[in-house]
């Protein structure tokens, strides 16, 4: 079976990805890998990795816990 590859844009940078590059995906959406980063601490994120998300911006573990503990952010 042939898949087309539909050209997507990174979820972050907003640039495009090409076929060829590896990525990210968190709910439906992609990311390059140098993309997938901590909205607080910009810590890279890779794969295995416990993450968060909220507002469609993503969270290391630490920065979440820290985020919700203060309430800056409200789920």
């Amino acid at each position: 079976m042939c898949r087309l590859f539909v050209p997507q844009l990174c979820s972050r940078c907003l640039a495009p990805v090409s076929a060829h590059e590896l990525v990210m995906y968190a709910r439906q959406q992609i990311y390059h890998v140098d993309c997938f980063v901590c909205a607080v601490c910009e810590r890279r994120l890779t794969s295995g990795q416990h993450f968060g998300m909220h507002r469609n911006a993503i969270y290391c573990q630490v920065s979440l816990r820290l985020s919700l503990c203060s309430h800056s952010l409200t789920l």
